[in-house]
C-alpha cells in the first residue's frame, strides 16, 4: 500500500517535471494543483465504498462489516497520506476533519470491542454510531476535498462573497 503511494508520487512529480534538485532548492509554498486530489481521489473513494453483499454492516460486527470497514478505512487512511506527502493540511481543512472523525470512529469501534460481535446491528448503540460513521466517512471525505478546493480557488471565493454580500454579479436588464 505504501509502495504505491510512493509510486504515485513519484510519478506525479516525474509527470509535473520537478527533479529533486528543483523540489530541493525551491521551497513550495503554493497549495497543490486545486483539482489533482479530489480527481484522483473521488473514484479510489467511490470504489472502496462498493460491497458485493448488499446491507453489509447490517450486523455491524460481522466478518463482511468488518472487512468492509477495513477497506473504507485503508481507503481514507491512503488520503490522508496523500494530503500528508502533498504538504496540503492547511489546503484541505475540512478534508482533514472528516480524516479525523473516520480515525476516532474506528478507534472507538475497536475499543467498544464492536469488531466480531455478530449480536450487533445498526441499531446497537455505541458501535452502530461507530459504523455510521466510518461508512459515511468515504463520502463525506470526497465532497470535502471539493469544498477545500473550491475554497482554495480565489476566483470562487470571490464570487461567492459577492453572493453572500447582496451584490448581484448579473443584474436583469434594465435594474
Amino acid at each position: 500500500m505504501r509502495r504505491t503511494i510512493i509510486t504515485s508520487a513519484v510519478a506525479v512529480l516525474l509527470l509535473t517535471g520537478c527533479s529533486s534538485s528543483e523540489r530541493e532548492s525551491k521551497p513550495n509554498k503554493s497549495t497543490p494543483s486545486t483539482a489533482s486530489l479530489s480527481s484522483k481521489w473521488t473514484p479510489k473513494l467511490q470504489q472502496a465504498t462498493k460491497s458485493d453483499t448488499p446491507r453489509v454492516c447490517k450486523t455491524v460486527g460481522s466478518r463482511g462489516c468488518t472487512a468492509h470497514l477495513t477497506k473504507l478505512t485503508e481507503a481514507v487512511y491512503a488520503v490522508e497520506t496523500a494530503l500528508d506527502d502533498a504538504g496540503a493540511q492547511d489546503s484541505y481543512p475540512e478534508s482533514v476533519t472528516e480524516i479525523r472523525k473516520v480515525t476516532r470512529a474506528v478507534d472507538r469501534y475497536v475499543e467498544d470491542g464492536c469488531e466480531h460481535r455478530t449480536n450487533l446491528t445498526l441499531s446497537s448503540a455505541p458501535c452502530a454510531k461507530h459504523t455510521q460513521a466510518v461508512l459515511s466517512g468515504p463520502g463525506l471525505l470526497m465532497l470535502a476535498l471539493e469544498m477545500d478546493e473550491l475554497e482554495s480557488d480565489p476566483g470562487n471565493r470571490n464570487a461567492r462573497e459577492a453572493d453572500w454580500s447582496g451584490q448581484d454579479q448579473n443584474p436583469a436588464p434594465g435594474t
